[in-house]
């Protein structure tokens, strides 16, 4: 009875921070739910996680003890004739200091990145921080990007015909991004709403660099454990927030211990 009690024990952790704040409001009459990651919090990490096979948030949160996360970008997804029934991606992909791109030019995409000390940034080969990329830490692509250093960025790709249908279609939304000062992360979803309309309101928020995210069919978002949208896709990509304190392999190894002890 005592190991069991130390088991529970181990496995709480606190689901208050400031590096894990959840906001509810209404912005430009858009309901927006995400969540404020604190650079430099004591208690959180901020984490991309990648796969090479498709899986859930919610296991993936489990296998790594993540508390609160949303699935990241586009993908190559086998239920699309186009991908020939193979789940891929040959996009930027940053994680733990390597780079594991295909290409090495971003064209059109953009990277949402930071550096080793989690300062965000913003990547675009020839255009924005273009000699940073070997700085990335941690980070993935994605498009469109909607705000550049504070700058709408919408306007471009419609002067130059990218964009599209889904861009300008009343949809829910998931995005990515990063205050003026970059002390914050934020990341969530939005009510139904086109780019162009959604851009004032998560400016009203402090976005300073933002980046689209995939929804759709791959909408998955959770905070503290608790599923808020979960659709029928399972990715390839994630953006995890994790217990600084939590050590994934040291918790498995003591929970195989402490099965065996019982056990016996």
């Amino acid at each position: 009875m005592k190991k069991l009690l130390l088991i529970i024990l181990f496995f709480s952790l606190p689901s208050i921070s400031h590096g894990n704040q959840f906001t509810e409001i209404i912005s430009n009459d858009i309901k927006l739910e995400y969540i404020t990651h604190t650079i430099g919090s004591e208690t959180y990490d901020i984490k991309v996680w990648l796969s090479d096979d498709v899986q859930s948030l919610s296991s993936i949160s489990r296998d790594y003890w993540a508390i609160s996360g949303i699935n990241w970008v586009f993908f190559c997804p086998a239920d699309y004739t186009a991908c020939k029934w193979k789940n891929f991606t040959i996009n930027e992909r940053f994680t733990d200091g390597f780079d594991q791109s295909f290409y090495t030019d971003t064209g059109e995409r953009w990277v949402f990145w930071w550096d080793e000390n989690t300062i965000p940034f913003i990547h675009q080969t020839a255009k924005i921080n273009s000699d940073q990329r070997a700085n990335i830490y941690e980070g993935l692509w994605n498009f469109p990007i909607i705000y550049a250093n504070g700058k709408n960025m919408l306007e471009y790709y419609h002067d130059v015909g990218l964009y599209d249908k889904k861009m300008s279609a009343s949809m829910p939304r998931h995005f990515i991004c990063a205050n003026k000062d970059k002390t914050k992360i934020f990341f969530g979803t939005t009510s139904s709403t086109s780019l162009d309309s959604l851009a004032p309101a998560l400016y009203n928020i402090g976005c300073w660099d933002w980046l689209n995210l995939d929804a759709g069919a791959s909408t998955h978002f959770n905070y503290n454990g608790r599923e808020l949208e979960v659709w029928s896709r399972k990715v390839l990509d994630w953006f995890l927030i994790i217990p600084k304190s939590f050590n994934a392999v040291a918790v498995n190894q003591r929970v195989d211990f402490a099965m065996i002890e019982v056990r016996r």
